[in-house]
């Protein structure tokens, strides 16, 4: 049995080689494509299953709900065995915002930041959702915080970057009133332009998060245990995009810096890049490793948004689409780094 064990490892060693060494990084497929409502967001791998929801209602703001859809890794079909699409009721219709990141607890259960001003928590078996989250300001009241990042941390604190000012919230373990963790006047966000990406680096150590600045991007970290504007520190600062000079998308790509990021095993960083229709690499000393895809040549990319890594070697990521619907679409890209598992705490 042992002999058997080891001779399967081998094999699979050599497997995993061997695909390695006949893909390119950044060879892109796509997996799945979005259905209606289309303008996916935020994204996140279950072993074998992709969550992933609806980002953008610009053409669709008289809905009066957002979808989160299922997916079959092996096949980027939806499953069909649970609620598919799980709608969530929207908070108000019209509405500005739709959904953005996605977390997972230790129970398998979803969190999911609504940008018009709430965390929901949903069970993707049966679609039951209910309310984990507010802030004190949201899409109903004068000014607005747009939750748009989150992650957690091993004590089941939920950070949350907000796409409207420059603040982190955190949400204490088991829900509740968000409150402000960190606030830095010098990180200048503005609707669009905003905090947007939120992971836990490899060593649990720090919050690393995006800031939009309308045309570029800047990558930093802040200690769990020190949120204080002068422990903020700059990991990557990624310049405005080439003009574009279609008409077709010029009053899109190259003025948002909207990115999300996601840890590799590796500790590579990967860094969407909306504005720039790419998507970065930096290494774990924050210096950038590549990019794609090539800017004339991006294939399937439109508006890149939120990625994933499958553990597989792929790396997932939401083609938002804002102006194409129809190529709303889950990428896969080749990378050839293996996901760092999501911190997903038991929550009460």
């Amino acid at each position: 049995m042992a002999a058997l064990a080891l001779a399967l490892a081998i094999l699979a060693a050599y497997s995993n080689a061997a695909q390695a060494g006949t893909r390119s990084i950044g060879d892109t497929t796509i997996l799945a494509a979005v259905p209606y409502p289309g303008h996916p967001g935020g994204i996140a791998i279950d072993g074998n299953t992709a969550y992933v929801d609806t980002f953008n209602p610009v053409d669709r703001a008289a809905d009066d709900y957002d979808a989160i859809f299922t997916y079959d890794l092996a096949s980027g079909t939806l499953r069909s065995d649970r609620p598919n699409p799980i709608k969530v009721p929207r908070m108000m219709s019209p509405t500005p915002m739709g959904l953005a990141a996605i977390a997972l607890d230790a129970q398998g259960l979803m969190y999911v930041a609504d940008m018009n001003g709430r965390i929901l928590r949903l069970d993707p078996a049966t679609g039951d959702q209910s309310e984990y989250a507010t802030f004190p300001t949201n899409s109903m009241t004068s000014f607005t915080a747009m939750p748009d990042g989150i992650a957690f941390d091993g004590q089941g604190n939920l950070y949350v970057t907000d796409g409207s000012a420059p603040v982190i919230w955190r949400v204490p373990p088991g829900g509740g009133e968000a409150k402000p963790w960190l606030i830095d006047p010098a990180l200048p966000s503005a609707w669009a332009s905003g905090l947007d990406g939120a992971a836990i680096d490899p060593s649990g150590t720090y919050l690393y998060f995006t800031e939009g600045y309308v045309s570029g991007t800047g990558v930093y970290r802040v200690p769990l245990d020190n949120p204080s504007i002068a422990e903020v520190q700059l990991v990557h600062l990624y310049g405005p995009p080439p003009p574009v000079f279609s008409s077709d998308d010029s009053e899109l790509h190259g003025i948002f810096g909207v990115s999300a990021i996601a840890f590799g095993s590796s500790g590579k960083l990967y860094v969407t890049l909306m504005g720039a229709n790419q998507v970065s690499v930096l290494r774990p000393d924050g210096s950038e490793e590549g990019r794609f895809p090539d800017l004339q040549n991006p294939g399937p990319y439109d508006d890149p948004l939120f990625p994933a890594l499958d553990g597989h070697g792929y790396l997932l990521i939401t083609n938002l689409a804002i102006r194409a619907p129809e190529k709303s679409a889950v990428l896969r890209a080749w990378v050839n780094d293996k996901g760092l598992p999501l911190v997903r705490p038991p929550i009460p």
